[in-house]
């Protein structure tokens, strides 16, 4: 009696992969979904080489000079007489950089006009940080 149970499954399973593979061709093809729309990217503006050396010396004295500023105001009055002679040898050579920095916005793009925006205010920051 098993036998002929396990038989009858075996044979109903056969039926049933055969339907299924019957079905599987008589489906109709998937419509081709329609291509995506990929995300426009903004044209690379080109990087002109001396900018950005200008802006990455900016960005670098800043940060130079931003650390000696938080030096100066945490200096006991032995140091902060040494060190605001040299705050001050620095902030003249900021007033420079910043010049310069000016000077080629125009031939930046936007991404390099927003670094020399940032390292200005930082640098306007830690002047005054400095300054006290």
């Amino acid at each position: 009696m098993n036998l002929k149970k396990i038989l009858s499954l075996i044979v109903l399973a056969g039926i049933l992969s055969l339907v299924a593979c019957g079905k599987a061709e008589e489906k109709k093809p998937e419509p081709t979904p329609a291509p995506k729309e990929e995300p426009k990217e903004e044209p690379k503006a080109e990087v002109n080489p001396a900018v950005e050396k200008s802006i990455k010396a900016y960005e670098d004295f800043v940060t130079r000079f931003c650390a000696l500023a938080d030096k100066t105001a945490g200096a006991s009055i032995m140091e902060k007489a040494t060190l605001t002679a040299q705050f001050t040898k620095d902030a003249a050579n900021l007033k420079a950089l910043q010049a310069d920095a000016e000077k080629v916005k125009s031939e930046s793009n936007d991404a390099q006009k927003a670094r020399i925006a940032a390292a200005g205010t930082k640098a306007a920051g830690c002047l005054k940080k400095g300054a006290m």
